[in-house]
């Protein structure tokens, strides 16, 4: 039976499986999936994968998607050597710990700068302002460090003395911002000699072989994208930027201004008629007011007029709708109450175009010793779990440490007070959230890690997480995936349903609600479509680790009043099944403070100060 592997290596996780099956001397077919031609959206390869995302390896019937998953069952299938993922509990936990932060800590900032410097100019023929770079630039810094001080610290490696998966992954998500000419290794010496050292161990050839794309994408036609590509490209790159532009004209005692707006998926496009003043107090106004809404945000960029020249300024660069709004309002408002007001003449003035970036063993065996049935043995040790039931993976946790009987001590983190910040929490987790897992000294973080390091101390019953390679594969597999769906869109509209509008006291957009219910909505269609089908469970006939998460993170949303089963029949049955294994009195027991949200105290000013950090990257 033939492996197959469907990759395009302009992506970090495909060049990640390409380099490990290379170096492992796995025999695999290779198809090449084109991202930037849109092959991921074809019928063809829509069969194959119902997710349209690569990499998916099939092998005959077999099918797995998600990269970390395909390659934890490589490791498996081919008893690759045992220091890619080795048999020692505490280092497969740290390797998991890594695998589950990087979906949101490296993989999309890394791929958001090469869209933003590169992908995003190329598509558009236009730059992206400049302040949407600088503060993906500011995330870079500070994740980057926190890779340094939290995970590599002053090891040669993530885990250790030898290479990991953990490593491989890493490695090839920083080389991602080099596609733009940023050099992510530039003035960090012990990041560059960290990656020095895994590149010598994957060989300078095959590392290179595996990121020319990558290197070379600069000299993509553009030209040659189909327009309905085009489109379905832009709608997965990063959030629509909205610029504003006016075009000035120097007359003799008039200023001439040309509202237009640009946005990723739109591109260039004229708002409203020219509005003709003979003062400029319509632009002070207008300063003022994105002032007043976007604090720290609205620019007015100073500019010099050269009699009888046009030239263009971007005045502002925002994205919030309620924004765009006022301009949109004030031009009317302004127009209708002016005699002088005049129809727009002259060419459209396009914002400044982009320019081309320069681009710079020994087999594991699998663990088959665990029982069936039976409660976790007692241990003189006590777990601490720092848990808030808020949150849906702390809520798992607790769940599944209860249900096995596994001795546990909780110690509350009140996320509504902004506990997650101060030093002595940082102490224990310098990833800055819950949950955190603490036995004797083994500090772990990152809700999958730690709910599979139960599996594995407590040996609990292995439906929740099976050995044999593929039963494992496919928890893994929605292990992976509900990090940037399921569980993202869940809280997403928990946020904008309940926490926004109700403590923050903050307007929700209507069309970023509705948004957000879409891509929830979505998230449910595949978890019936990729996920459940017509199994008992997600991933089998027994209840495992996926259901369990599914069930809290839909919880989420059922706590802001969204109706998860409304035409969907088969989601009660499953949750009816899911809840009357893990027991009615124990769901009552952990749901009832989500579900009683409204009811909870009042937010702190701490986490009100955090709001406005954060509120722009919700509601953008």
């Amino acid at each position: 039976m033939s492996l197959e592997l469907y990759l395009d290596l302009i992506s970090p996780p495909c060049r990640a499986i390409y380099i490990f099956a290379k170096m492992n001397n796995i025999h695999f077919n290779y198809f090449a999936v084109n991202l930037l031609q849109g092959e991921q959206h074809s019928k063809e390869f829509e069969a194959i994968s119902i997710l349209r995302k690569v990499p998916v390896l099939r092998e005959g019937s077999f099918i797995l998607a998600e990269s970390v998953p395909i390659l934890l069952y490589l490791t498996r299938k081919f008893n690759t050597s045992i220091y890619w993922y080795p048999p020692d509990i505490h280092i497969q936990a740290s390797i998991d710990e890594y695998m589950a932060w990087q979906y949101e800590g490296m993989h999309i900032i890394m791929e958001k700068i090469l869209s933003l410097k590169l992908l995003i100019p190329m598509i558009t023929g236009q730059d992206v302002p400049q302040e949407k770079v600088d503060d993906a630039l500011k995330q870079v810094e500070t994740n980057t460090q926190l890779f340094c001080n939290h995970f590599l610290k002053d090891k040669p490696f993530l885990v250790g003395n030898v290479i990991s998966l953990a490593d491989l992954m890493a490695a090839v998500e920083l080389m991602q911002p080099s596609g733009a000419d940023f050099d992510i290794f530039l003035g960090r010496p012990k990041l560059h000699e960290w990656l020095l050292r895994v590149e010598e161990i994957v060989g300078h050839r095959l590392f290179q072989e595996a990121h020319e794309k990558l290197l070379t994408i600069r000299n993509w036609d553009v030209s040659i994208l189909d327009p309905s590509v085009r489109k379905k490209i832009l709608i997965t790159l990063p959030t629509a930027l909205l610029t504003v532009f006016v075009s000035i004209v120097s007359h003799t005692s008039t200023v001439e201004y040309r509202f237009q707006f640009w946005t990723p998926r739109t591109g260039i496009s004229t708002a409203k008629p020219e509005l003709v003043t003979e003062d400029t107090a319509l632009l002070s106004k207008l300063q003022k007011k994105a002032a007043t809404l976007r604090p720290g945000l609205a620019r007015l960029r100073a500019g010099f007029l050269h009699p009888g020249a046009p030239f263009l300024l971007p005045i502002m660069v925002f994205t919030v709708p309620r924004l765009w709004k006022f301009v949109i309002l004030t031009l009317e408002q302004r127009s209708e109450s002016r005699p002088d007001h005049r129809e727009g003449r002259g060419e459209v003035v396009s914002p400044p175009m982009g320019r081309p970036l320069a681009l710079l063993g020994q087999s594991r065996v699998l663990n088959s010793d665990r029982p069936a049935l039976g409660p976790a043995p007692a241990l003189a040790m006590v777990l601490n779990l720092y848990l808030n039931l808020f949150s849906s993976s702390c809520r798992s946790l607790y769940i599944f440490a209860k249900l096995h009987v596994i001795s546990f001590e909780m110690i509350p983190v009140d996320l509504m007070k902004g506990q997650r910040a101060p030093e002595k929490f940082v102490q224990i987790s310098p990833l800055k959230k819950v949950p955190v897992m603490k036995d004797e000294d083994f500090v772990l973080g990152e809700s999958v890690a730690i709910m599979l390091y139960l599996c594995r101390r407590f040996k609990t019953p292995d439906h929740w997480y099976p050995d044999d390679a593929e039963g494992c594969a496919l928890v893994d597999e929605y292990l992976a995936w509900q990090h940037l769906n399921m569980k993202k869109h869940c809280k997403k509209v928990l946020w904008m349903k309940m926490m926004i509008p109700h403590f923050f006291k903050h307007h929700v957009p209507h069309e970023k609600l509705e948004e957000a219910m879409t891509e929830l909505s979505h998230s449910l269609d595949l978890l019936k479509n990729k996920f459940l089908k017509d199994k008992p469970f997600l991933t089998g006939d027994r209840i495992s680790l996926a259901d369990l998460m599914a069930l809290e993170d839909m919880v989420q949303a059922i706590s802001a009043d969204y109706n998860v089963f409304e035409n969907r029949p088969w989601l009660r049955e499953w949750q009816e099944k899911v809840e009357s294994i893990l027991g009615q009195e124990l769901c009552d027991e952990v749901h009832g403070p989500i579900l009683k949200l409204k009811e909870a105290p009042a937010i702190s000013s701490e986490m009100l100060t955090k709001f406005d950090v954060m509120k722009s990257e919700l509601l953008s």
